[in-house]
């Protein structure tokens, strides 16, 4: 009877330290929720029942084809900005990741290729979705907040158990989550005596040498690394694209034979040809939305070849034996 009776209040103290352990951890969440509501600048009942809805659109790529996008309803959309500006822009990115960055582009992103003797193009197949609700809730627990909110941030920052391509917050988490391959990748370049790069789904190495070996090996150890994270490589016909240096090398639209990143004579030319024709009432190759786009990488092309060439001619230059009045 003594043994049972001690046993019986063992028990009881343990469930009544159990409770109040209970107790401490929801006054703690309740704390965290509280700071995460006003950096955020919302609400605690907005922040816990604002309704996860999204509606799908088409557009067309600038390589043809149409995309979706899964766009957040407006009230979510809100939300999602000030997740982004408040919490996730406040992590660093690699610097060898160029997509979805501020004050960089595509541009930036060919660059380092340019004048090489070999590009190698893969792509990331499935990109926003290959990243699942586990990988974002990480991303929000590594920022310190508690799982139970940072399950919750995971979930106004996801759709249907992935990322969405569509919502604000997408391009900056997806950068994020994969840090860890653009140092692995970064790493593996440097062993090999390569160029690496990533701007989104498009990966980028370049070699001053052309080496088989080294080639198969690069693509080789990049399947291996993206698999560990969940990724696969694309192997569509054109999606894995090796180019020599006689061949048209261009990275997202950008040419990069020659010392500086460039938009082809020949994409120039069909971007006139397609305008022309729209501007005419005529079928072209491409909408209205594909050569906006086109143009605006040729804006952005021109205006950095425009600042180079001032920086260069603002430079004092000494003259030589050659340059000199004879």
């Amino acid at each position: 009877m003594v043994v049972r009776a001690v046993d019986a209040i063992e028990r009881k103290r343990r469930e009544k330290k159990a409770l109040l352990k209970e107790d401490i951890r929801r006054s703690e969440i309740a704390a965290q929720k509280t700071k995460l509501c006003e950096a955020l600048g919302t609400s605690e009942a907005e922040f816990d029942k604002i309704k996860i809805e999204y509606t799908s659109h088409w557009i067309p790529k600038r390589t043809g084809g149409r995309r979706k996008l899964d766009i957040p309803s407006d009230g979510l959309k809100q939300l999602q900005k000030k997740i982004l500006h408040k919490l996730v822009y406040r992590e660093k990115t690699h610097p060898f990741s160029y997509g979805f960055r501020k004050r960089k582009s595509i541009v930036d992103n060919a660059r380092p290729h340019c004048n090489s003797a070999v590009v190698i193009k893969l792509d990331i197949k499935d990109f926003f979705p290959s990243i699942k609700k586990d990988q974002v809730r990480a991303v929000f627990q590594n920022f310190s907040w508690d799982r139970e909110l940072s399950d919750r941030l995971s979930e106004l920052c996801c759709w249907q158990g992935v990322l969405p391509q569509g919502a604000p917050t997408s391009p900056a988490l997806s950068n994020i989550i994969l840090k860890p391959i653009d140092d692995s990748l970064s790493h593996l370049a440097l062993r090999n005596g390569a160029v690496y790069t990533r701007y989104a789904d498009d990966i980028t190495y370049s070699l001053n040498s052309d080496d088989s070996k080294k080639i198969g090996v690069l693509i080789k150890v990049t399947q291996s690394e993206l698999a560990k994270l969940g990724f696969k490589l694309n192997f569509k016909k054109g999606k894995i694209r090796v180019l020599r240096r006689h061949q048209h090398q261009e990275i997202c639209g950008i040419t990069v034979n020659t010392q500086k990143p460039t938009l082809s004579r020949k994409k120039r030319r069909l971007i006139r040809a397609a305008k022309h024709r729209l501007d005419n009432g005529l079928y072209a190759t491409m909408t209205i939305e594909q050569i906006e786009g086109w143009e605006n990488f040729n804006r952005m092309v021109d205006a950095e070849h425009s600042h180079i060439q001032q920086a260069y001619l603002a430079r004092p230059h000494q003259s030589s034996a050659a340059d000199s009045p004879t």
